[in-house]
């Protein structure tokens, strides 16, 4: 097993093929913030999470 810290930018890619392999529906793309996020990139995080528990929700 490889490891990947949060700040690779493969992190994402791994941890998804990781879910894939569990076979866990992949439901939305990956969200990835560069070093320190801004206020910008709090509120993108938070769409993102809105969009998910949408989407998940809808799944259930």
């Amino acid at each position: 097993m490889e490891l990947h810290f949060g700040w690779s930018p493969d992190s994402p890619k791994v941890l998804e093929e990781y879910l894939k392999k569990a076979r866990v529906q992949i439901i939305q793309d990956p969200i990835t913030v560069k070093y320190n996020p801004n206020e910008e990139d709090m509120m993108a995080c938070v769409e993102f999470g809105e969009a998910f528990g949408k989407k998940f929700l809808v799944q259930t």
